[in-house]
């Protein structure tokens, strides 16, 4: 029986080292000057850190809290106080040390409780949980994520492996061609032994067969990767769904593991002419031969259509990195689906399914043909970074190009699928995709859910800023009080800041004179958010904006990483064109002939 009481430390274990080692440096040569609970200063740019966290209901949770000022460092002299959403809750506070606060919460019943931290007093914060005082005024802690409360997850009794179940939506997964794989939906259901759902669990999925290949239903910065085994958490129903694919045939198993205790389930890998032979015992006989030969109608309800990622890398670069140039070295987007029947059926070896694209080295628009058991696919690769939009449906090419233009609706181009997808470069580290009216974007890869979609305002784009500030892990702060979006930027130590209704942005940067960019729109509050000009955040943020004005697609990135020096065949011993003054390993190195070192004495 696995005994269940998750202390939440997760993420202290990676965060407290180095904030520590950070504290105590910046400690030791700018002493931090005691800061007040009510100084407005302080509760404007604090924050706190926190791990979410379940247990049961007889036992308790354990969170470990930080407070810390951007500028300063840890505060390790200031107390805080906490309230919980139910009344039953027991919570008791430890000293702060090192600025670590040992926060430890109790509950006599399974449930969630909605946690608020305060500068001001427990009976702030319950208050603030009871609507009856604002954020400003009870000094209300924002926590890394963004919010004003964080969730504590109390469950009955302790998980147990035989409650849980993992289901996919079939039994066996078709296996189409080389690019190309039928998908299965898998989901699994934790449970403790009186049938209580266990959420807020991470678990990993992962199999022993080769061939088979895992991801999240929909990646997210806790549900990502790919591969052979992934890592998931359940939601606040004890649930989480991941995708299967297989090329190659036979038995996988699929197994759960959760903190050691595992449980699995069996799906099926077979040719795509022999599945429906395997599910349907009368698959042979004349009549249904004669069924065959006639032509079978596409359900645009039962037909679904993959993009296997949304990024993919230009290949354009690849000789100034050394990488290989081939067809085979170059990265691909595959774009694909199984053209399905009212009733199930897979709609063979017809011309029926249009694709139009707006990048990569497709052609604009093409005709696609179903394959025996079904599958359409087709695959894009780019020399040049480009920002690309991808429709398929059942009408014609121009139908669908009118859609991705606004001028023609998903019924009238039968819409199959659509999405947006990007070719980036090898030195772009991190990165922004998305587009106007669209509040689905990509961040490093991963699909996120946006509360505004992106929107024009006299010609320029507007959006909120937290998804820029999740890119690079800035953390960000809202002063009601003076209504001003803050976001402080950890590895670059530096903050800016926007009022609403003003079209200056301010950067402070430690030992750097501050500096203000300007705009030609202002921050505003839209839909109880604040929006702010695009182009304008992120030059202030340090990174580089890409707008497609026909597509109305943005990208915003940096280039931090550093890549392999370019390819030179005068230092490949094996080239003949080899010279031993530029080969770094070679002892007629010569530093000041090299382009690539920062001694080169240009001739």
């Amino acid at each position: 029986m696995l005994q269940y009481r998750i202390p939440a430390k997760s993420l202290m274990i990676i965060l407290l080292p180095a904030l520590l080692i950070f504290s105590m440096f910046s400690i030791m040569l700018f002493p931090l000057p005691a800061l007040a609970a009510d100084a407005d200063h302080y509760t404007s740019r604090v924050y706190v850190v926190v791990d979410t966290a379940l247990a049961d209901s007889s036992d308790a949770v354990e969170l470990d809290v930080m407070l810390f000022a951007p500028g300063h460092g840890l505060v390790t002299d200031n107390s805080i106080y906490c309230a919980s959403s139910r009344k039953d809750d027991s919570i008791s506070i430890g000293a702060n040390e090192d600025g670590l606060i040992k926060v430890e919460i109790s509950s006599s019943s399974p449930g969630i409780s909605q946690i608020a931290l305060s500068l001001v007093s427990q009976d702030a914060a319950a208050r603030f949980l009871q609507g009856k005082i604002g954020t400003y005024e009870g000094k209300i802690l924002q926590t890394s994520t963004g919010a004003e409360t964080f969730p504590v997850y109390f469950i009955a009794g302790s998980l147990d492996p035989e409650y849980c179940l993992m289901e996919f939506d079939k039994d066996t997964i078709a296996v189409t061609d080389q690019q190309y794989t039928d998908n299965a939906i898998g989901t699994i259901y934790l449970r403790t032994e009186i049938d209580q759902p266990v959420a807020n669990q991470r678990v990993t999925i992962y199999t022993k067969k080769n061939g088979v290949l895992l991801y999240p239903a929909l990646s997210s910065s806790t549900n990502k990767g790919e591969g052979s085994s992934i890592n998931l958490v359940t939601d606040k129903n004890g649930t989480a769904s991941f995708v299967v694919r297989g090329y190659e045939a036979g038995d996988a198993e699929i197994i759960c593991d959760v903190d050691g205790e595992e449980f699995s389930e069996f799906i099926y890998i077979d040719l795509a002419e022999n599945v429906f032979d395997l599910e349907t015992d009368d698959w042979g006989d004349e009549e249904d031969e004669e069924e065959e030969d006639e032509e079978l109608i596409i359900s645009r309800e039962n037909t679904k259509v993959n993009l296997s990622k949304s990024i993919a890398l230009e290949y354009g670069s690849n000789a100034y990195y050394n990488f290989p140039d081939t067809e085979a070295g170059r990265d691909k987007i595959i774009i694909g689906g199984v053209a399905m029947t009212a009733d199930d059926e897979p709609v063979r070896g017809q011309h029926l399914v249009q694709a139009y694209v707006t990048a990569g080295n497709l052609d604009k628009s093409t005709t696609l043909t179903t394959s025996n058991g079904g599958a359409f696919s087709f695959s894009l690769t780019s020399k040049e970074i480009c920002l690309g939009r991808y429709a398929v449906g059942l009408g014609t090419t121009e139908q669908l190009k009118g859609y991705l233009e606004g001028t023609v609706s998903a019924d009238d181009c039968q819409l199959l699928g659509t999405g947006m997808y990007a070719f980036i470069g090898h030195n772009w580290n991190k990165y922004m995709i998305c587009a106007i009216g669209d509040k689905q974007t990509i961040i490093n890869g991963y699909l996120e859910e946006m509360d505004v979609a992106p929107f024009i305002q006299n010609g320029r784009t507007m959006m909120i800023a937290r998804p820029i500030a999740n890119t690079i892990d800035a953390i960000s702060k809202w002063d009601q009080a003076k209504q001003t979006a803050s976001f402080y930027v950890g590895s670059g130590n530096y903050t800016i800041a926007m009022k609403v209704g003003s079209t200056i942005i301010d950067r402070t940067e430690t030992y750097v004179a501050p500096k203000q960019f300007t705009s030609d729109v202002a921050a505003m509050v839209k839909e109880g958010r604040t929006v702010l000009p695009l182009r304008a955040l992120g030059e202030a943020f340090k990174m580089q904006t890409i707008y497609d004005a026909g597509q109305q697609l943005v990208a915003v990135y940096n280039t931090a990483v550093k890549y392999p020096t370019r390819y030179n065949p005068k230092k490949d011993p094996n080239h003949p064109d080899y010279d031993p003054v530029m080969d770094p390993n070679s002892d007629q190195y010569d530093a000041t002939k090299d382009p690539d070192s920062d001694e080169y004495i240009e001739p």
